[in-house]
């Protein structure tokens, strides 16, 4: 048996609209989007830089913590890569 391709599988979650490809890492993956001032981006895009790592990993990060914090530690490990 084959594996479905990553179009099979995009028309298998999202239906026959608009499927297209889909990078592998972003399979069964849902965006968080935020909206920042040009100051908070430049800084985080810095300190991304200067870690060696992307914004995305920061952002996961980031999202783990609070949650832990918050006491939302099963929510958390969704975070853990």
């Amino acid at each position: 048996m084959t594996k479905p391709s990553n179009l099979q599988r995009t028309r298998t979650a999202r239906g026959d609209r608009a499927a297209g490809y889909v990078q592998p890492g972003r399979i069964d993956r849902k965006p968080l989007v935020g909206y920042f001032n040009k100051e908070a981006h430049r800084a985080v895009k810095q300190l991304a830089l200067d870690l060696d790592r992307n914004i995305e990993d920061l952002m996961r990060e980031a999202f783990h913590d609070l949650l832990a914090k918050l006491g939302r530690h099963q929510s958390a490990v969704l975070f853990d890569e």
